[in-house]
């Protein structure tokens, strides 16, 4: 989950609001899902790779990883000491160390799309009139 648009490189928006119960109970809505590129730091080399079914939820204070969601996915999921790791097909493909308050941080960062810049532009050599010929007047 992650509040940040900007992330995914595809979204699709949910026909209606999807709850997501949060710590203390209360319940912040999530508004789509898409695909978000990532490098994910394994055996001290970052790999591309990329996050399918990433929920958008404006609310979210953090950026949250769901284990059972990485699970049902056929992923295997290992912890030990202050390290955890997924696995799949006999390789690491993610590893993770547990920070002070317990919780785990991923070594991976976000891969921000880039987004064509969309450009207009208008000659000053034409006139209304050809425009006009163009775009409204039917033969």
């Amino acid at each position: 989950m992650t509040n940040y648009r900007k992330y995914f490189l595809d979204s699709k928006e949910f026909p209606s609001p999807k709850p997501v119960y949060v710590g203390n109970n209360n319940a912040i809505m999530a508004y789509g899902q898409g695909t978000v590129n990532v490098d994910m730091k394994v055996n001290g080399k970052w790999v591309s790779n990329h996050l399918s079914e990433v929920w958008y939820v404006p609310d979210v204070s953090r950026n949250l990883f769901s284990v059972s969601q990485t699970l049902a996915k056929g992923f295997v999921f290992r912890a030990e000491g202050n390290e955890c790791s997924f696995t799949r097909d006999g390789h690491v493909r993610l590893r993770s160390i547990r920070t002070v308050n317990g919780l785990y941080a991923l070594k991976m960062r976000v891969v921000c799309p880039e987004v064509p810049a969309e450009v207009c532009v208008a000659s000053a050599d034409q006139s209304l009139e050809l425009w006009h010929e163009r775009l409204c007047r039917q033969k």
